[in-house]
């Protein structure tokens, strides 16, 4: 990565300088033209791309299978906490820099006491004061009503499908955590950053959940030079976690991710729970740039021949998902007791970590095998890093400053030209140079009228297609949810079941429990990844309309300038047009979508879906209860109560679905509505625009105003031999920088 570092570094060192030569051709009075707005605007866009541009590694896998050993093993220290069981409740986004520094991002108050009101919203024992009452977890009698609501309910209530609720882990997490936060949490985002003495505390929250309820981000700053700060390593959730929201945060951050490290352990090989998630990000459209590790508990395997085929096993089995994986075999934990020995720290290698690895490192098959197999691994992924990706981003910007270095050079030469002519020569040539101007710019406004055309078709197109993704009857995804809820189905008779509770209310919220549970995991696991999949294809969609129609003005752009050669070559003024190789290649589109601050609608926003859908339910129940009173009341008795409430149930479900269809229907038309307007739509416009600024940029050079330059010239009121030199020396100057991109742009090549 040292190699990649200095290019970086090279390149931003190019922009100061093209920066300062700007500044000092722009003071050259009279002469400078729009063209410096432009390149100015050019050169300070590509060192804010250099210096924000973020390659994103995701880990992932199911739980305990060891993905924040991995990540450890492959910063060689212990910078996570890992251990058994749940530790990761939240992605933990790490960077190599200089310092050791973590930086936890806290929900606001307002984020917090919305999470509780909606989760309290289908508690059965959960009154609200009033219509309008909002809660506040700041006010002490809203926290003891949080905690009588709580300690009210059951172990059925508490526990569904064998895991805990989530709604009760959620609330009860925010109560148990708040003395420990109180003071940290504000009206707005807060970030509290963990220098070295304190680095480790950033652990209470990364690894215990009912402090990660508060956390809406956490990075890691690790004082390494094993990777480049470019490069982001997240270590995510396990992928098979029962909270639903934790798989919306690993697909937020898959969306946006450039490669994934998918991590098995050989204790339990590739399990159903891995097959879904793969499934899922094969819905998704990412497996492109996708690796597994299988990582190895030597301690299991009772010899390497059973390993050998345990791992042709996993890779058969992965196989059938992703045609010929790329599959590493590698002990975490070895590694990185390994690194810890033979580091500075090694005091810290507990005498039973120490006596571990003794026995682990007796076994040379397995040893060796992993020894092998990371060092691959990081080829692989080293090569992934820079020829693949950082080869293309940081060709792509010294192109572009290659090509301003060109314009600028241009400009200085022309102007040294004809200000080296008599006046009536001067003016001879501008009124020529004037001509071919206004041909340039007939090209260009004749492009910027096809992209405007363009941008129409394609959001007419991204509406017509959106519409239709989204169509209630025939869309892949609302069609999916309606057959979802209506075909929900649960065992009435297991919520009468002995010891079951027996109020009617308290069966309708585990009815509803058991229902929002089914539907947010259906949601999370089917309809988010065909919608990132489906999105990802509109954007390349966008991407290449927009070429394809562009395209045949790149050969118009050369013919203009060539005429302004031929031109200029009349005069006896050598031109060197930029030719089409010069231009570069349009940023990709997670570039540009930094660019103008566009992200995806994170996936925690499909299970928004209104709460509303209660009240009607207990309002159905009410109905029940009033009419087994008059019942009794009238003395006519009840043959079978249990059936007359497991039909009452089925009853209330039936509203249930018909308020849920009603409200999903609703917050996924404005979710539409959002991703077309805020999304697609401002997308396809700077794609236009990026495209408009490629082919147009080699014409900056030759768009200065030389009626200015002529009068100055008739009237005399330019020194010219003070202007002359500050052209020359700024030629010489740009040749120099030109020379060093260009040399540049050969070690990028090498990568």
């Amino acid at each position: 990565m040292n190699n990649y570092d200095e290019l970086k570094a090279s390149l931003l060192n190019a922009g100061v300088q093209f920066l300062e030569l700007l500044e000092k051709a722009g003071a050259l009075s009279g002469i400078s033209g729009e063209a410096f707005g432009n390149w100015k605007n050019t050169v300070t866009g590509i060192s804010r791309q250099i210096s924000e541009d973020l390659v994103r590694v995701a880990v992932v896998g199911p739980i305990k299978s060891g993905k924040s050993t991995f990540v450890n093993s492959l910063f060689r220290d212990d910078f996570l906490k890992r251990g058994a069981g749940v530790i990761t409740s939240i992605v933990t986004r790490i960077r190599c820099g200089q310092d050791l520094k973590a930086s936890l991002c806290f929900k606001s108050f307002d984020e917090v006491n919305r999470d509780i009101e909606q989760g309290l919203s289908f508690f059965p024992a959960w009154k609200p004061e009033s219509e309008d009452f909002r809660f506040d977890l700041r006010k002490e009698s809203h926290r003891s009503m949080l905690q009588n609501t709580l300690a009210s309910l059951t172990t059925e209530q508490l526990i569904t499908n064998d895991t805990r609720s989530v709604t009760s882990v959620l609330l009860t997490s925010y109560l148990a955590g708040y003395d420990r936060v109180k003071d940290i949490i504000g009206p707005d985002e807060t970030v509290i950053h963990y220098g070295s003495d304190s680095f480790l505390d950033h652990r209470l929250f990364a690894g215990d959940e009912i402090l990660a309820v508060y956390i809406k981000d956490i990075q890691l700053e690790i004082h390494s030079s094993v990777l480049d700060g470019s490069i982001e390593i997240a270590d995510c959730q396990g992928s098979d976690s029962p909270n639903p929201l934790h798989l919306a945060m690993i697909q937020d951050y898959l969306a946006v991710t450039h490669f994934i490290v998918y991590v098995v352990s050989s204790r339990t090989g590739l399990r159903q729970a891995d097959i879904r998630f793969l499934s899922m990000i094969r819905d998704m459209g990412i497996m492109g740039n996708m690796m597994f590790v299988v990582n190895c508990d030597v301690s299991e395997h009772e010899s390497f021949d059973d390993f050998k085929r345990l791992l042709d096993k996993i890779r058969s089995e992965i196989s059938l998902i992703i045609p010929d994986p790329v599959v590493f075999t590698v002990s975490a934990l070895y590694h990185l007791f390994k690194a810890r020995k033979e580091s500075e720290n090694a005091g810290n290698l507990s005498k039973k970590d120490e006596t571990r690895l003794q026995q682990w490192e007796a076994e040379t098959e397995f040893t060796a095998l992993s020894i092998a197999e990371r060092e691959r691994f990081e080829h692989v992924l080293h090569d992934k890093l820079t020829r693949e990706r950082y080869a293309l981003l940081l060709g792509n910007h010294a192109e572009r400053l290659n090509l301003v270095a060109s314009g600028l050079s241009q400009w200085a030469s022309m102007n040294r030209e004809i200000l080296s002519k008599d006046s009536t020569s001067a003016d001879d040539i501008i009124r020529k140079i004037s001509r071919n101007q206004e041909k340039t710019r007939k090209v260009s406004a004749m492009i910027r009228s096809t992209l405007d055309g363009a941008v129409k078709k394609v959001t007419d197109d991204i509406r017509r297609s959106v519409d239709d993704f989204f169509d209630e009857r025939s869309g892949d995804i609302m069609a999916g949810i309606d057959q979802f809820i209506m075909t929900f189905e649960p065992s009435f008779d297991s919520y009468y079941e002995s010891g079951a509770v027996s109020g009617i209310n308290q069966n309708l919220y585990l009815v509803y429990q058991d229902f929002k549970t089914a539907l947010d995991g259906f949601i999370t696991e089917s309809v988010t990844p065909r919608l990132v999949g489906f999105m990802k294809k509109e954007e390349e969609r966008i991407l290449a309309d927009l070429d394809q129609m562009t395209r045949p003005y790149a050969g118009m752009v050369e013919n203009a300038l060539k005429d302004y050669g031929h031109a200029m070559g009349d005069f006896g003024i050598e031109m060197v047009i930029p030719d089409r190789e010069t231009m570069g290649a349009i940023p990709d589109l997670e570039t540009l979508k930094s660019m103008v601050n566009l992200k995806y609608q994170p996936a925690a926003q499909m299970m928004n879906y209104s709460a509303r859908v209660r009240v009607e339910a207990f309002l159905k129940f009410g109905l029940y209860n009033f009419v087994s009173w008059l019942k009794k009341v009238f003395k006519k008795k009840a043959m079978n109560r249990q059936s007359d409430q497991v039909q009452a149930l089925k009853d209330s479900l039936v509203t249930l679905k018909r308020e849920t269809l009603k409200n999903v229907h609703s917050h996924f038309i404005s979710y539409r509505e959002n991703i077309k307007f805020q999304y697609f739509f401002k997308l396809t416009d700077a794609v236009a625009n990026a495209f408009f600024d490629l082919h147009t940029a080699r014409f900056q050079a030759y768009v200065s105003d030389l009626e200015t330059l002529a009068a100055l010239i008739r009237d005399k009121k330019l020194n010219k031999d003070t202007v002359l030199d500050g052209l020359l020396a700024i030629e010489q100057d740009v040749g120099q920088v030109r020379d060093s991109i260009l040399a540049m742009k050969e070690k990028i090549a090498g990568l």
